[in-house]
């Protein structure tokens, strides 16, 4: 919980889904990109080239509450002119990786379902600053779209530009100085 508070008020302006995103993220990682290193690289190419650099952003950011995904800001990585070819290879491993830090398969469902059932009692609560309307519609709209991975909502695009990779820790942590060299 005191991961979604942290977020919440990083990002003020998020709504249900980029929640959603959030703890999906959290708990599968990157999974949903695939694991073919060149096509990452070619996605990865052309968002490093349409954003604009910005030193003023944290470089890495942790979604998960064991600390297993973070979220490589591209901005910043931009910024310190770091080695594409290098993330695209953390990302294509991150993907790769088949078990969580519970040991529970990482395509199973069932713990992003949890963990979102969670998130669906601290709005009930008033523990989450959502409408229990608005989330309860956007909790049936990903049950009919069988948990697909949505965007980012327009109002966080718009306040936050958001331009990042999730990747496992240990994997950046192993190659976080080569990439930068």
């Amino acid at each position: 919980m005191n991961l979604i508070l942290e977020h919440l008020n990083r990002y003020p302006e998020m709504e249900v889904q980029d929640l959603y995103k959030f703890i999906y993220q959290a708990t599968l990682g990157p999974a949903h990109l695939g694991t073919n290193e060149k096509i990452i690289l070619s996605y990865l190419n052309r968002e490093i080239e349409s954003i604009n650099a910005d030193p003023e952003i944290d470089l890495v950011e942790n979604i998960s509450p064991s600390g297993k995904y973070v979220r490589i800001n591209l901005k910043k990585f931009k910024d310190k002119s770091g080695n594409i070819k290098l993330l695209a290879n953390v990302i294509a491993l991150s993907a790769k990786e088949k078990v969580l830090s519970e040991r529970i398969p990482l395509g199973n469902m069932e713990i992003l379902n949890k963990r979102w059932e969670m998130v669906a009692r601290m709005v009930d609560s008033g523990d989450l600053p959502f409408d229990r309307e608005e989330f309860r519609q956007f909790s049936d709209f990903i049950i009919s779209n069988k948990s697909e991975i949505p965007h980012h909502s327009k109002k966080y695009r718009e306040c936050y530009s958001p331009s990042y990779r999730v990747v496992l820790k240990n994997y950046w942590d192993e190659v976080a100085r080569e990439v930068f060299n």
